[in-house]
Formats: structure tokens, C-alpha cells, sequence
């Protein structure tokens, strides 16, 4: 048996090792490795290599799924410190989009040749956008991410959409593919490989300039300037449901809190599901919550559990409050995009049977309403100043802002089609991303996650 595995294993190392490679770079292009990313531009070399050396689609798909697996296993292995069968669940779908790309190329370049790019490319961010869709959604390693430390570059997305940086990097990739192969395999030079490089890094150095001024007249602008305080308590987040543990949780939020507001800030934030319980129905939470933001007059972001009943049954949800001083009502936004085997079962609205399978993360059904959490503050007009924004010293008259915040839950803040339609249908202008990667430990995760936001800021032009 030992001996039918190696042999198996060798076959398999020996036939793909070139998609195996490319799948396994992708580990280090994306966070938190800032000086590797540059890498994405000949990450996928090996890949196209190997797919153009395949001998039939099987032969192809067989290359994708083992790119597939191992740009997974490289790049978002991090999954498994919280979830073993969410991620098992990853290596079997992850890898479809690519084999799709794969038996794809490999008919454009068997009657293309090297007119295969421009249909190559359109497939590739096809299928990017493709992520996006559906109950499995699951973008988080799209191309575009890996370049969230070369900021004067991506400020372009600004009026591309981050796809724009998918299809730069793609197109770079399989021109310096055709330029080694050509010069390898014909001993000549393709001149379609030289002008696609060449006007590659005469749009990156273009738009590298223009991102760089773009940055530094935001810089020079003048904005109002909200003072937030960030809690975080150091509890670990599989112990805080625990009972022995909720009292500590609940102590450690306030006490917080209480530090935080005598700094005089405006607004508070809680991460996601910070109360571990129902504070809808939990009298004495909800009271204490409420006490401590009427006591100080500082309204309070904070995720939550919470539920709904509707024709004698419970929908449950993962769920964003912000509590005013001046109310009682519950201003609540429910996430909309839920981790698909983490916080919820997918297709379980068509299959109702599903609906009994419970996983780790909480049985949640997505939000049904888009909405901004909405108050209006006094604030001081601000500059930048010493690497922050700070208030005008000798200003001291402040302006009404009707703040409008975009609640993004977790991996809610991977979309930007859901920001953007807060920003344009619901004038959202600040970001909050209400999120606990303490799931993950220190790990690439957080940081990937925490990289995303940029992309946001960028998109958007709001503060995150």
C-alpha cells in the first residue's frame, strides 16, 4: 500500500509539478508578505507552461485541479486553525475556476497559438468575477489582492474596479510566457510578448505617477475628523461563549470603554458578536449596554447574535448595532454575505433539511435589507499632519456630519460590489469593518483580511 501511494505521489509530482509550483507561489504573494509580491507578475508562468503541454483536456483539467489545490493549500491554509471541514470543503471546490481556465486554454492555444492571450485573459477575469457569485461565494484570492502594499499603483481602481489590476497582472504573466517560450521552443522573439511588456510597465509607471499625485492632494485636502476609540478584549473567542467566561467578556468591554471615553471620543467599536449572548432578549445586557451609552453620550458600534420570528419560527443572524444615547429602538444591520460552510449551510433556503445542520461559527441566514447605521455628529475639520489626521488647533468650530456607516461583517469587506452600493444607494460615508480574526491565531490570515480594506478605501474614497 505504502509503495502504491509513492508511486502515485511520484506520477503525480512528475506530470504537474510545473501547476503544483504555480499554485504553491501564490503563498507568497499575498499577506502579510510585502516584499514578495511582486512575484504575482511570473507567478503563473509555470502554469501556462504546463497547460500548453498538455495532451488532452483531461490532461488539462488534471493540471488546474492541482494548481487549484495548492494555490488553497499555500495561500489560505489558515482556514484549518479554525475550521477542518470548512477547509476540506475549500480543497474540493476551490479548484473548479481553475480547471475551467485550464481545458479552456488549452483549446485557445492549440488553435490560437499566441492569439490565445486576449481570450485567455477575458476567461481568467471571467471566472474571478465568478467567485463572487452565488450561495459557495468565495473571492478571497483574487489576483488583484496580492498588490494591497503597492499603493500608488492601485489607486487606479478608483474608476476601474479592482478587476482592472486581475487583468494587468494575467496579461503580464502570459506575456513573459510567450516571450521565454518563444525564444526557448523557435529560438525567435514573439513582437506581440515585446509590446504587451512594454506597454505593461509603460501603464504601470503612468498610473503609478497619477496614484502617486492622487494621494497626495486627498493630503492636502481638508476633512472632517471623527476621534473613534477600538476595543478589543484579550479574550480568546472560542472562550467567551462559555459561562465562566461572560462575565470577564462583559467586564473587560466596559472597563475598555471607560478608559476610551475619557479621551473624549466620539465613537466606539465593538467587534463582531463582542456580547456572546441574545441581547435582544437579555433584559440585563441590553440595559447595561444602553446605561453606559446614555451615562457617557457616546454612541457604541458593536456586533451581535441576534434573531427574528416570523410565521411561528426563528431566523437567526449575525448582526451590527449601534446604540444611540437618545434611544431605545434597535438600529441593526444584518450581514448579508455569510461564510459558506462557517456561518451558515449553503442552499438550505431550497433544501430545507439542511437547515439542521449546524456549524461552528453560528446557523445564520443572511440579511435581507442593505442599510447604513446612521448618526449625526459635531465634528472639527481636520488636515494631515505627521503620518495622521489630525484636527485644526486653531479652528475650534465644528461642522454637522450626518455620519452614514457601511457595516461590513467579516469577509463582508472582500466585496466591493456590496460597498458600493452602500456608498451610491445609501450615501455610506465611512467604513466599519466589524470583524474577530482571533479565530485564526497569527496566521496569514488577518492580515489578507485586513489588506482587503485598502482596496475598499481605495474604491470608495471613505474611511475605513
Amino acid at each position: 500500500m505504502v509503495h502504491f501511494i509513492s508511486n502515485a505521489v511520484k506520477n503525480i509530482a512528475c506530470e504537474n509539478w510545473k501547476s503544483i509550483l504555480a499554485g504553491s507561489l501564490l503563498g507568497v504573494v499575498f499577506a502579510p508578505f510585502q516584499i514578495s509580491f511582486w512575484l504575482v507578475y511570473i507567478a503563473l508562468i509555470p502554469f501556462l507552461e504546463d497547460l500548453s503541454r498538455a495532451r488532452s483536456i483531461k490532461d488539462a483539467l488534471v493540471k488546474g485541479y492541482w494548481f487549484g489545490i495548492f494555490s488553497a493549500l499555500s495561500a489560505l491554509n489558515w482556514i484549518a486553525f479554525n475550521t477542518v471541514p470548512g477547509f476540506i470543503a475549500l480543497l474540493v471546490l476551490h479548484p473548479w475556476s481553475y480547471m475551467i481556465f485550464a481545458a479552456f486554454f488549452f483549446i485557445f492555444w492549440k488553435q490560437l497559438k499566441k492569439r490565445a492571450v486576449s481570450p485567455s485573459a477575458v476567461l481568467w477575469i471571467v471566472l474571478e468575477v465568478a467567485r463572487s457569485w452565488g450561495q459557495l461565494r468565495f473571492p478571497w484570492i483574487n489576483l488583484y489582492y496580492t498588490l494591497s502594499y503597492d499603493i500608488n499603483f492601485i489607486q487606479v481602481i478608483e474608476y476601474t474596479g479592482p478587476i482592472f489590476l486581475s487583468l494587468f497582472i494575467f496579461t503580464i504573466n502570459i506575456s513573459f510566457w510567450l516571450l521565454i517560450r518563444s525564444w526557448i521552443v523557435d529560438r525567435k522573439i514573439y513582437k506581440v510578448s515585446i509590446l504587451y511588456i512594454l506597454s505593461g510597465i509603460l501603464i504601470y509607471l503612468s498610473l503609478s505617477m497619477h496614484g502617486a499625485d492622487r494621494i497626495n492632494n486627498f493630503r492636502n485636502n481638508k476633512f472632517p475628523v471623527i476621534k473613534t476609540g477600538i476595543v478589543q478584549p484579550d479574550i480568546d473567542a472560542y472562550l467567551k461563549w462559555m459561562d465562566k467566561y461572560k462575565d470577564l467578556a462583559y467586564k473587560r468591554l466596559f472597563s475598555y470603554s471607560d478608559s476610551l471615553a475619557k479621551e473624549n471620543v466620539k465613537l466606539i467599536v465593538w467587534p463582531e458578536t463582542a456580547l456572546p449572548t441574545y441581547v435582544r432578549n437579555n433584559a440585563r445586557v441590553f440595559t447595561k449596554v444602553q446605561n453606559w451609552v446614555v451615562n457617557n453620550n457616546i454612541p457604541l458600534i458593536t456586533g451581535i447574535p441576534d434573531f427574528e420570528s416570523e410565521n411561528n419560527r426563528y431566523y437567526f443572524y449575525n448582526a451590527v448595532w449601534l446604540v444611540h444615547p437618545d434611544t431605545i429602538d434597535m438600529d441593526v444591520y444584518y450581514k448579508h454575505f455569510l461564510v459558506p460552510g462557517g456561518e451558515t449551510i449553503p442552499f438550505k433556503n431550497y433544501i430545507p433539511v439542511l437547515e439542521d445542520i449546524h456549524v461552528g461559527g453560528g446557523n445564520f441566514w443572511p440579511g435581507r435589507v442593505i442599510k447604513t447605521l446612521d448618526r449625526e455628529f459635531s465634528l472639527p475639520m481636520g488636515e494631515y499632519s505627521g503620518s495622521r489626521w489630525k484636527p485644526f488647533v486653531h479652528d475650534k468650530h465644528d461642522y454637522i456630519l450626518d455620519l452614514k456607516v457601511i457595516p461590513a461583517i467579516c469577509y463582508e469587506s472582500i466585496y466591493p460590489e456590496l460597498l458600493r452600493y452602500q456608498k451610491l444607494n445609501n450615501s455610506g460615508n465611512i467604513l466599519a469593518v466589524i470583524t474577530n480574526d482571533g479565530w485564526y491565531g497569527r496566521t496569514p490570515g488577518p492580515y489578507q483580511h485586513l489588506r482587503a480594506s485598502v482596496f475598499r478605501a481605495i474604491e470608495t474614497r471613505i474611511s475605513v
